[in-house]
């Protein structure tokens, strides 16, 4: 068993981590819980105070660090907690770090630490912060707009998951700007397969046009990652898509070598207009997929194109 004794290093108390002007740790004089504790001070979590929390994060027991950043995720608006919980992602231990994660992230659902984890994006940032950041904007769908130019920030970060966070969070965003589409665009080329698939997902989750989606379809279908093509493929079944060489594109998915390709199709192929004498012999062919997820996909189709038929 390891020790409950962490490392030294950066995340200890001697850290000093500037959120917009707000400096938590030793430098600043007056320490996060102090600072907490004039904000909320009837705030408490099983008989204790959020400024015994905050100090808690530096305890030396991972276990007691553990149960300090659950119980300041069950904290009600109270800005600084994001922080300081924030600061403690960087904990030696998997467990502690897992905890303040998922209590971010439950702040950010709430619409709290936006403004700080958008900061925290900041190319100055260590590389695990700006990944948690990224998470906790992930989580916060909606709200997570006022981030928007920071994820497009990130969509050039050098780790490709926070590359990959930042293109989920801008699809989750609802931002509809146009600098948010182009950059999205940007990234469906990006080197890392990942990043690609993530930023087709989220263009496929804001109102883009369709002339738009079939040119991200046909740039994309034939890609070398399963994940990306199935991606392409969903956007082509978004665009409605009535063109000859489109369906056909459609009609190739179903004999991709990836299950998770082939379902896509059908389930695309269910929108699509034109001829459908082939598309259902298409759908009645893929119904006999060995995989159940490629059969349901193709009976859900075939139930949709004869109903818009008859």
């Amino acid at each position: 068993m390891r020790p409950a004794q962490r490392k030294r290093g950066w995340g200890t108390r001697e850290v000093v981590i500037l959120l917009g002007g707000l400096v938590v740790g030793a430098a600043a004089g007056l320490s996060a819980g102090a600072r907490l504790g004039r904000q909320a001070p009837e705030w408490e979590y099983r008989g204790h105070s959020a400024e015994y929390w905050v100090r808690a994060l530096s305890d030396q027991s991972a276990e007691q660090r553990s149960r300090a950043a659950y119980a300041l995720g069950e904290a009600d608006r109270l800005p600084l907690v994001g922080c300081a919980v924030l600061a403690e992602h960087l904990d030696d231990y998997v467990e502690v770090q897992e905890q303040a994660r998922l209590s971010l992230i439950r702040w950010g659902r709430a619409g709290d630490c936006i403004a700080e984890a958008a900061r925290m994006l900041g190319r100055t940032m260590p590389a695990n912060t700006r990944r948690l950041a990224a998470d906790v904007l992930r989580g916060a769908g909606s709200n997570a707009r006022p981030a928007a130019a920071p994820l497009v920030s990130a969509l050039n970060d050098p780790v490709p998951e926070v590359r990959v966070l930042a293109a989920i969070a801008l699809g989750g965003a609802d931002d509809t700007s146009s600098g948010v589409r182009r950059a999205l665009l940007t990234a469906v080329d990006d080197p890392a397969a990942d990043v690609r698939a993530a930023a087709e997902e989220a263009l496929g989750d804001l109102p883009i046009s369709r002339a738009c989606a079939i040119s991200v379809a046909r740039r994309r279908v034939h890609d070398p990652d399963e994940a990306v093509r199935a991606s392409a493929v969903a956007l082509l079944g978004r665009a409605d898509v009535s063109e000859p060489d489109l369906r056909r594109l459609l009609y190739e998915a179903l004999e991709d070598s990836t299950a998770e390709v082939r379902a896509s199709a059908a389930t695309a192929l269910g929108w699509a207009h034109g001829d459908t004498t082939i598309t259902i012999a298409a759908l009645l062919r893929t119904q006999r997929d060995s995989d159940p997820r490629v059969r349901n996909a193709a009976a859900l189709a075939l139930f949709r194109v004869r109903s818009l038929t008859q």
